[in-house]
């Protein structure tokens, strides 16, 4: 059941991110100054939507909740704000930018490289094993504390 509405709300939350995403996205075909800066908005939805559709995975969302929601956090602040505040106030997403192509280019490797990362966290034996104790000794703690309420 709880799996069930995390599934129905990541599809509902996919489905308003991409319509937001792509709407943006052809405002600022528009909005852009120079047309040699399509690469820096191409590079700006390719960043996001790999993201989103890596993160908003049910399984790395039930799995690995923090660490995923950084990954989403970290490219809500950096590319999502990008597109999304400049496409709200009319501006282009190349103002004030030397290199946009550049820039946005830099953020989607360092987006890939973020994401691989994730994907070696979660293989390290480590780190499972850390999680596993975590969750023994907090499930002993929860059981020590109805114990207790109960005398």
């Amino acid at each position: 059941m709880f799996e069930e509405n995390i599934k129905n709300n990541l599809k509902k939350i996919k489905f308003i991110f991409l319509s937001l995403l792509i709407g943006a996205f052809f405002l600022q075909i528009f909005l852009i100054n120079d047309y040699l800066n399509i690469y820096s908005l191409i590079f700006l939805v390719l960043s996001n939507l790999l993201i989103y559709f890596y993160c908003l995975n049910p399984i790395n969302v039930i799995n690995y909740p923090i660490s995923t929601f950084s990954l989403v956090f970290t490219n809500l602040y950096t590319n999502c704000s990008a597109i999304f505040f400049k496409s709200f106030y009319l501006k282009s997403i190349d103002e004030n930018l030397y290199d946009s192509n550049f820039t946005f280019l830099f953020l989607l490797l360092v987006n890939i490289a973020l994401i691989i990362l994730h994907i070696f966290y979660k293989k390290i034996k480590l780190f499972k094993n850390l999680k596993k104790n975590l969750h023994k000794f907090f499930i002993f703690l929860v059981l020590k504390m109805r114990m207790i309420k109960k005398d």
